[in-house]
């Protein structure tokens, strides 16, 4: 049953590149499954921008609430800073998969050489190499695996990043809420504005 649902959403996740949002090039693939006729959801697609599709009052009021996108990725996230989003997320990881790095436990701040090691250690060794008791200690550094079929509910303040191993792309489903957050990223001195950290001008997130 769980390989039939996954073949399905694969589907659906390939019939999405027909109702492109924006990519972000050499990271990430995006493409709406629902959201491609809002205009709040696309102020910022350039292809929506020459398409413009109609759309009933009833569909812009449930992608206010509601979106939900098809995400190929590409390659780890770069800051080695963890960061949060504009609001709450659900993710089911369809093929591949990735290391979801989450906010360091007390178990990771006092052994730090160790932490950074791990970290290092996940972008390399493929996810079959890993042991029962291995993963566990990844989890006890706040560190977990996403493989096919996980499905993972996050707050829009949870911080994390992610890690994929080398020469691996993943695929997954994003389902997003309502904005609630002005994202960020979270450094040693506190949370700072993703497009201070960036270094781009202020606006909105």
């Amino acid at each position: 049953m769980k390989k039939l649902i996954l073949k399905k959403l694969l589907r659906a996740h390939e019939n999405a590149r027909a109702t492109p949002y924006y990519d972000l090039p050499g990271y990430m693939e995006r493409d709406w499954l629902l959201g491609y006729r809002s205009p709040e959801r696309n102020q910022d697609n350039p292809v929506w921008k020459h398409s413009q599709p109609k759309s009933s009052a009833l569909y812009r009021w449930l992608c206010r609430h509601i979106a939900i996108r098809a995400h190929t990725i590409l390659r780890s996230d770069n800051d080695r800073h963890l960061h949060d989003h504009p609001s709450w997320s659900l993710s089911v990881v369809l093929e591949g998969g990735y290391w979801e790095v989450c906010e360091p436990t007390q178990f990771a701040l006092r052994r730090k050489g160790g932490y950074e090691f791990l970290l290092d250690l996940c972008a390399t060794r493929a996810p079959s190499d890993w042991d029962k008791d291995e993963l566990a200690t990844c989890r006890e550094f706040g560190v977990f695996w996403r493989g096919p079929g996980a499905i993972v509910l996050r707050r829009a303040t949870d911080f994390h990043r992610l890690i994929l191993p080398r020469g691996t792309v993943a695929k997954s489903i994003w389902v997003q809420g309502k904005k609630s957050n002005s994202w960020g990223f979270l450094t040693p001195d506190g949370k700072v504005y993703w497009r201070t950290y960036l270094g781009l001008d202020k606006g909105q997130a």
